[in-house]
């Protein structure tokens, strides 16, 4: 399993194999579109992170960075893909990547990921509510 990061230049290159994971991981959160997270991607905004094994994507990852007006952050707004067992050990390269930036590496998952993370050293120290509108 290889874990790498891709530059916003060559976004377009990869797209057509993650476009329907970006596609479902926006359809559950709301939040974006995929057209959207692609923009972020090629304007540098976000990063994507990509796991492959035997040269299949089998994961994405979406980080940005946030400068608080004390704190530099990392903070993965999503992963999605197969595997997560494998993935979540893979979590250093993002650590050691958001230090280069001057940043602390900080997860925003769903529940599942509390174990797993719990196991590299992360606490719990939020938790987000949300109360959806009826359309």
């Amino acid at each position: 399993m290889i874990v790498r990061g891709v530059q916003a230049e060559h976004v377009n290159n990869v797209w057509p194999f993650i476009s329907w994971m970006m596609e479902k991981v926006c359809s559950e959160t709301g939040y974006f579109d995929k057209d959207d997270i692609k923009k972020f991607l090629e304007d540098r905004d976000m990063q994507l992170w990509i796991v492959l094994d035997d040269e299949k994507i089998k994961n994405i990852t979406v980080t940005e960075i946030i400068n608080f007006p004390r704190k530099k952050v990392c903070r993965i707004v999503f992963c999605t893909g197969e595997d997560y067992e494998e993935w979540a050990g893979c979590i250093k390269l993002l650590e050691d990547w958001a230090r280069s930036q001057d940043a602390e590496l900080q997860p925003f998952a769903r529940p599942g990921w509390e174990k797993s993370l719990g196991q590299l050293g992360y606490k719990k120290t939020h938790v987000l509510f949300e109360k959806r509108s009826v359309s």
